[in-house]
């Protein structure tokens, strides 16, 4: 396959005036003066302490909101269980008062007398 030719766009006449010169102020170096080891160990430490500070504050604070929707709902059960067992009662109280009242009958059905 054929090479094309380079456009004159990419000559290196081109190229070389749009470069710029060399001759430029060298940048600026650092103070010599570094930052002390302490103080860098100091910075990591002081970043994970409040990260970690947070989180425990974030997770206590999730533990007393599923702490008080856990009381929540079984204060919920033990009322629904108090209701229905009140219900449960009322019926068997219910059904025991009419076999009470369906045997007395009986009982004064057969000896007339004793009634």
């Amino acid at each position: 396959m054929p090479t094309k030719k380079k456009s004159a766009k990419r000559g290196a006449k081109r190229k070389a005036a749009t470069r710029k010169p060399a001759s430029r102020r060298p940048a600026a170096r650092k103070s010599a003066t570094r930052k002390t080891a302490t103080r860098k160990s100091s910075t990591v430490k002081g970043i994970a302490r409040k990260t970690a500070t947070k989180a425990k504050a974030r997770a206590r604070a999730v533990a007393k909101t599923v702490k008080k929707t856990v009381k929540q709902k079984t204060l919920q059960g033990i009322e629904v269980m108090k209701d229905s067992g009140e219900r449960a009662w009322d019926a068997l109280k219910s059904t025991a008062s009419t076999v009470v009242e369906g045997v007395k009958e009986r009982i004064a059905g057969e000896h007339p007398e004793s009634a």
